[in-house]
């Protein structure tokens, strides 16, 4: 069969991890050889970023954002598809200065860090949306930390993933990995390394 087109409605739903895992090696190698148009529905993101050249965002029916899985991860269109995709937090923040590399300064939690910015931010009020690689574990009292607890640890095989709550905002969820081993409840120093500054 030498179809234009592919079309796979969940297909990796009802196995197993490492039968999925080879599954979509079998995907992968299929469009590699055949370069077939291929539709893949799925709810899985580890899915989607794996066997994708581009991967659509839906909600309520409207396409909020069709980019390669790259792009879709590091620069989410608004902070639905922030929220949405690759365990991000999306939080409050103030743009302080944009530079001509696309980069810039904001303020939050009560600290400076340089971050990317998007098209149409502007000075001022932006969204910050984090992933778990821009923030680092530092001393409570580096200058640049933002102090926080650890509210959750779940082991991940070779890491633990946190869920730590700023002191600044208790209700806000933060994720970084570490392979720190540190209690539930503990006070950490915090750092955000990078992020995704979206127009608020």
């Amino acid at each position: 069969m030498s179809p234009e087109l592919l079309l796979l409605d969940e297909p990796l739903a009802n196995l197993d991890a490492h039968l999925r895992a080879a599954m979509i090696e079998e995907f992968r190698a299929a469009h590699a050889r055949t370069g077939i148009t291929t539709i893949y529905i799925t709810h899985d993101q580890a899915e989607a970023m794996a066997l994708a050249t581009r991967v659509v965002v839906m909600a309520a029916g409207r396409i909020v954002q069709s980019a390669p899985p790259a792009i879709l991860y590091r620069e989410p269109a608004n902070a639905m598809v922030g929220r949405f995709i690759g365990r991000g937090a999306i939080l409050p923040a103030r743009l302080l200065r944009i530079d001509s590399r696309g980069g810039g300064k904001i303020e939050a939690l009560g600290r400076h860090a340089r971050v990317r910015v998007a098209g149409g931010a502007s000075i001022g009020a932006v969204e910050l949306c984090l992933r778990p690689e821009d923030l680092s574990l530092t001393t409570r009292d580096d200058p640049r930390a933002i102090a926080a607890r650890i509210h959750r640890r779940l082991y991940r095989g070779g890491f633990h993933e946190l869920e730590i709550s700023p002191l600044a905002d208790t209700a806000l969820r933060l994720r970084l990995d570490t392979r720190d081993d540190i209690a539930e409840g503990a006070q950490v120093g915090v750092r955000i390394l990078d992020g995704w500054a979206l127009p608020a």
